[in-house]
């Protein structure tokens, strides 16, 4: 029988790790033991699960997700980390691989790739986008998030209300007939190029995006800069 290994999500943002464990929860080589949204709480569900693998974001909303690397790092041990980062710079990939990190994700830039299957309507978006665009929005159930504002979230501070037939119930604190819109359904929308009612999250550094290259162009790019660094 095959033994599924242990995974510990540290982030602190609720629908994310909810969405993170429904994807990881379906495979059956793995399974969530424990959650966390604070560097204390990281180490502290680590220490106590002992799992395989640790999915850590670096910015959280008490404690940093560095610090949390370095003391895995310090108290030497064996759990492989894999940093899930909003930053798009090459020397941050590079720090935390040198604090111990097993590997890290860096999804910004590469959603302006070739191989990126999200609607090039969505890449648009990104390509569009000035700082001032990138804000932080409440989800459904109050909690925050980094989006372009776009034209889904400009007809909502209008105050527009999407008609809801929310097939997912993702969270049982979503109260469906006061939420002004689905953010599941949103999300959907713009990954299918519906941006009329598409929810469009992003890094913080998204507006830096200019073009689309290629996966291989990207990876050049930033072994470039780390050598530079």
């Amino acid at each position: 029988m095959l033994t599924s290994a242990p995974v510990v999500i540290v982030d602190d943002h609720q629908v994310f790790r909810a969405g993170l464990k429904s994807i990881i929860d379906a495979q059956p080589d793995l399974r969530v033991v424990a959650e966390a949204a604070t560097g204390k709480g990281a180490l502290a569900a680590i220490e106590q699960h002992k799992p395989k693998l640790v999915l850590l974001d670096l910015q959280l909303g008490e404690g940093s997700g560095l610090d949390v690397l370095r003391s895995l790092h310090t108290h030497d041990s064996q759990v492989r980390v894999l940093v899930l980062s909003a930053y798009s710079e090459a020397q941050y990939g590079l720090n935390v691989l040198q604090a111990g990190a097993a590997g890290v994700q860096m999804a910004t830039r590469f959603v302006c790739t070739v191989e990126c299957d999200v609607a090039k309507e969505f890449k648009q978006d990104y390509l569009e986008a000035k700082e001032e665009d990138i804000v932080i929005i409440k989800s459904p159930v109050g909690l925050p998030g980094r989006a372009i504002r776009n034209r889904f979230l400009k007809n909502l501070e209008t105050g527009l209300r999407e008609k809801i037939d929310c097939p997912y119930r993702c969270l049982s604190t979503c109260n469906v007939a006061e939420a002004h819109y689905c953010i599941a359904k949103a999300l959907v929308n713009a990954y299918q190029g519906n941006m009329e009612k598409g929810l469009v999250f992003c890094g913080q550094n998204a507006h830096r995006l200019q073009k689309i290259v290629t996966v291989k162009e990207l990876f050049t790019e930033l072994l470039a800069e780390i050598e530079a660094y």
